[in-house]
């Protein structure tokens, strides 16, 4: 299911956006620490290997094509940690394999027991969701549906 997003249009769409204010909220991060360190763009520049004019397109997030590497490397010559997060925001875009399990597992639960998905996790601010939750008098389980385990994961299922 793709949420308000529609297409796959959509999805790049908002992810550009999303890199995009990243990008100059990095830059102006940045700005600040070589500001503050009485640094000139043009010295920036020479420790991390951009022109004075890249330094400044980067810190007014104009620089499109920064990569990841060059922004870390920019953090550490102004005495800054780059940290990276991700965040849950709405559902993700499902494969034919995930929506076709979660049918298998339909299929197979009793038509009496309550079959919601995509049902938003009840604590305030958390944005994930569970793929279904199936309830009755004597059944209540929240099921995460996963056709690519890594070999990492830990599966667990508990039923209460």
């Amino acid at each position: 299911m793709i949420d308000d997003m529609g297409t796959h249009d959509g999805i790049r769409q908002r992810g550009l956006r999303m890199g995009s204010t990243q990008r100059k909220r990095a830059g102006e991060e940045l700005r600040t620490a070589r500001l503050a360190a009485g640094l000139s763009q043009r010295a920036v520049g020479a420790i991390v290997g951009l022109s004075h004019s890249a330094i400044g397109r980067l810190e007014r997030g104009e620089l499109q094509r920064v990569t990841l590497d060059r922004i870390a490397v920019m953090a550490v010559a102004l005495g800054l940690d780059l940290r990276m997060g991700l965040f849950p925001s709405g559902s993700p875009v499902r494969d034919a394999a995930h929506l076709a399990l979660i049918e298998r597992l339909r299929q197979r639960v009793a038509r009496t027991l309550r079959w919601r998905t995509e049902v938003p996790v009840p604590l305030p601010g958390d944005l994930r969701s569970a793929d279904v939750i199936i309830d009755g008098p004597l059944v209540d389980a929240i099921v995460e549906a996963e056709t690519r385990l890594a070999s990492s994961s830990v599966t667990s299922v508990s039923v209460a």
